[in-house]
């Protein structure tokens, strides 16, 4: 599979010889936290929820939708609970 897709499996960042290269150093939390964030929720949520309503319709793509809101709050509740056990501060 990876000659049907030409992937290259030994490549290496072009910083890794780079003495001080850490990118959570280089990047203040706050610039992180925003590229994250406009990566994941500007533009790859915009992006499903048109798909969805291109693909399934307004009514089923609600459907849809409202089912992986259902996941997340569930996801996130579980999460809660298994920092909340552990140690983790």
């Amino acid at each position: 599979m990876q000659h049907n897709l030409s992937l290259i499996v030994d490549l290496q960042p072009f910083t890794q010889d780079f003495l001080r290269a850490n990118i959570y150093k280089m990047i203040s939390p706050n610039m992180l936290h925003q590229l994250i964030k406009g990566i994941f929720k500007d533009h790859l949520v915009t992006w499903v929820c048109d798909y969805l309503y291109n693909e399934h319709g307004e009514t089923q793509a609600d459907v849809i939708l409202d089912d992986i809101d259902r996941w997340y709050i569930t996801l996130r509740t579980h999460l809660a609970l298994a920092v909340a056990g552990s140690n983790m501060q």
